[in-house]
């Protein structure tokens, strides 16, 4: 496993160097899909402790800063941190408040809303970063997780072809992940971490990109997860005791 310095330097200076799509292009998407996806979801999870526009919401890892802007559109004060130095010139370039950071250091009940997405699995302590999210968050707020899923019905049919085969697993994960998790772990970490409630729920995104076969191949397995209410990633939201 890398170090915390090896992946301060890679997320700082190269992760988003060497993105698939270029920042604006990752901007726009997630402006397009925040909307459609996360927040629907968010939404339901946090029930009756989800607040109203104009209150404060806190970002760890915000990227290029979409969701940031898609709240900043529904009235909420936001802000974020982030590691890497050109998102947060881009977020700047945006009018964003966001500033260099890996978190809000000792900032405790600062939001009335933590939120990180699709950072958890790059982390190598998710336990203290779990701690830092809820700490952040008001008595009462709400903090939120995304990230991917481990359990998918391609997963489970390309782990038991591997061992039919007398061969090892392949790894789900991207390579510059950490940790992998089911909806449970993430529960779990919420609670024992200051939550006195939390809540999880698979979803998917957009169909993928690539050849055609390819994605046949896996929208077969996208119906068989949404039959099960299964899904790509996961969301947990808890509420801080």
């Amino acid at each position: 496993m890398a170090t915390e310095e090896d992946l301060i330097t890679f997320y700082s200076g190269t992760y988003y160097e060497t993105h698939a799509l270029d920042a604006e292009t990752h901007f726009q998407e997630n402006v397009r899909d925040y909307p459609r996806y996360e927040l629907p979801l968010v939404e339901r999870l946090a029930a009756g402790f989800w607040p109203g526009s104009g209150a404060s919401v806190g970002e760890i890892g915000c990227g290029h800063g979409s969701l940031l802007h898609v709240l900043r559109e529904r009235g909420y004060r936001v802000r974020g941190v982030e590691v890497s130095t050109s998102a947060v010139a881009f977020c700047r370039d945006k009018g964003l408040d966001v500033r260099e950071a890996r978190d809000f250091g000792d900032e405790e009940g600062a939001c009335d809303v933590s939120v990180s997405l699709q950072v958890i699995e790059h982390v190598i302590d998710p336990r203290a970063f779990v701690r830092k999210m809820v700490r952040l968050a008001k008595p009462g707020g709400a903090v939120v997780i995304a990230t991917e899923n481990l359990w998918t019905a391609q997963f489970v049919f390309e782990m038991a072809a591997a061992r039919a085969r007398g061969r090892s697993a392949p790894y789900r994960s991207s390579d510059q992940h950490t940790y992998v998790f089911q909806g449970a772990h993430l529960e779990r970490l919420l609670r024992e971490e200051g939550c006195s409630e939390a809540r999880s729920a698979a979803f998917q995104r957009l169909p993928p990109r690539g050849a055609l076969h390819f994605r046949l191949y896996r929208e077969a397995f996208r119906a068989v997860d949404r039959a099960f209410g299964s899904g790509e990633y996961l969301m947990a939201v808890g509420r801080r005791a």
